[in-house]
């Protein structure tokens, strides 16, 4: 018996309260006809049970196989993430259970019940697909063939050395006034880098998602030979690698004073902190400082204190800006949740030095797997976030936008920033600084909303004036 004719009894392991809470959270998903839900190449990080449709799986000269409703994709996902082998099409209208496996294990400690049918459901589908096949199919014999560099690479590697000479040529910086003498160079040094972008997107820009993380790598080295000295690359080369960026980098930015262990190192922190990427976490700060003190105003009253929950709070220096208000430290009670014990450490002394008798809580835990019940969060008035966007995909925000909303009083604020994707620094971002935040677009975040609690309240979706970020304003 296949999985057509099981679709039934394995569809049927899920209740109508179930795929609400799927549905509420982004994690039960539309294709139109012809979409493609996955590329031939594409790297699969998710599973993907279908409710109802057919899809089309079509690989090299191979007869095309469909896929129906109780049938399941995307399944090795849970293992480990590799390039589909196969494009897979919507042949009419779709809808299927998608989830990554981090998804899968926040559904289970945040709605076990569901999360259990779901389980149940994959593991019956996943029995029907392979009620045919031996142990073991599958396995290969043959060793994959040794990985050859390409010849982007030397590209990159001349353009790196060249680029060393273009600086070492600009001089030794004097004992007094570096930062001063490196900004008069910044035109100079983004002249020398030039070729360097060039040659990583000749190297990066069309590389399958199978090769990309060992060619990254292998710029990475070049890189580091040229810009490791860096006083910016140093601070986001401190964090575990590929952890989201740490408040060490994040205040570097802010401060935006250049510096290096070197002529080197000096001249291209001047350059890096003028990238757009740079100009945008500026800007962030800037506009949630002044988004905050609004809300806290408007709220604030002798007998009643604004309770701010700051989720990823990182360095904290906008809630220290906001600080900076007089009196504003007697409006507002503050919880920081962040995963970072040393940027919690950091916050401590931040806030504290600016309120020594502020109320301030610190929590440790990453904010993506926060649930609804978990102890000791709630009856807050503002729940804000500048960095949790960077590294939250679509289901991630709807799970925060979903604690969010039991954790908030009636017509409490939510307020988040993510990358819009107008920055052009991906590569850079990705090979020099270990760095990969999440792109959002107005539409992918107004589709998050809609799918959220806060659906049948007031939502804002707005590009910043810079349009290099995207703010989102809810109230429940």
């Amino acid at each position: 018996m296949d999985a057509a004719h099981l679709a039934p009894s394995i569809l049927g392991i899920l209740r109508p309260d179930d795929l609400e809470i799927l549905l509420n959270l982004n994690f039960r998903r539309a294709f139109e006809r012809g979409e493609v839900v996955i590329a031939e190449g594409e790297s699969v990080d998710r599973f993907y049970l279908v409710e109802e449709g057919t899809l089309c799986m079509e690989r090299g000269a191979d007869e095309p196989r469909y896929i129906r409703p109780g049938q399941v994709f995307g399944s090795t996902s849970l293992l480990s993430h590799r390039p589909c082998p196969a494009r897979i099409t919507a042949m009419d209208n779709v809808i299927a259970f998608t989830l990554t496996p981090k998804d899968l294990d926040w559904l289970i400690e945040a709605e076990p019940g569901a999360g259990a049918r779901l389980m149940r459901a994959l593991a019956a589908a996943l029995a029907a697909r392979n009620l045919e096949l031996p142990v073991g199919a599958g396995a290969l014999r043959d060793a994959p063939p040794a990985r050859q560099e390409p010849t982007a690479l030397a590209r990159l590697a001349e353009a790196c050395r060249e680029a060393r000479g273009a600086l070492n040529a600009l001089g030794t910086p004097p004992e007094e006034a570096s930062s001063h003498w490196a900004r008069e160079r910044i035109p100079a040094v983004a002249t020398a880098y030039r070729p360097v972008l060039r040659a990583l997107a000749g190297l990066l820009g069309d590389a399958s998602p199978a090769e990309r993380p060992h060619l990254v790598e292998l710029a990475r080295r070049e890189l580091m030979e040229l810009a490791g000295r860096s006083r910016l690359v140093e601070r986001m080369h401190t964090r575990p690698a590929g952890q989201p960026a740490g408040y060490r980098g994040f205040n570097h930015i802010y401060r935006n004073v250049p510096e290096g262990d070197d002529a080197l190192g000096l001249l291209t922190d001047a350059w890096l902190l003028t990238r757009p990427f740079a100009e945008a976490v500026r800007e962030r700060r800037t506009i949630a400082t002044e988004r905050v003190t609004r809300e806290v105003l408007d709220r604030a009253r002798p007998d009643r204190i604004v309770r701010i929950l700051s989720l990823g709070c990182g360095p904290a220096r906008s809630l220290a800006d906001l600080l900076e208000e007089p009196g504003m430290a007697e409006k507002v009670s503050i919880t920081c949740v962040d995963d970072d014990q040393e940027a919690l450490v950091h916050a401590n002394n931040l806030l504290k030095g600016r309120a020594p008798r502020g109320d301030f809580t610190f929590r440790q835990s990453n904010p993506t797997d926060l649930t609804p019940d978990a102890a000791g969060f709630g009856g807050y008035d503002l729940v804000a976030s500048l960095y949790t966007a960077d590294n939250a995909d679509s289901a991630a925000l709807g799970r925060i936008l979903f604690v969010a909303d039991r954790w908030m009083h009636a017509y409490g604020v939510l307020e988040l920033v993510g990358f819009g994707d107008a920055v052009p620094d991906w590569l850079l971002l990705d090979a020099l600084l270990d760095w990969r935040p999440q792109r959002h677009t107005q539409r992918e975040l107004q589709d998050v909303v809609t799918r959220s609690p806060f659906r049948q309240g007031n939502v804002e979706v707005a590009p910043s004036p810079s349009g290099l970020n995207l703010f989102l304003r809810a109230t429940k």
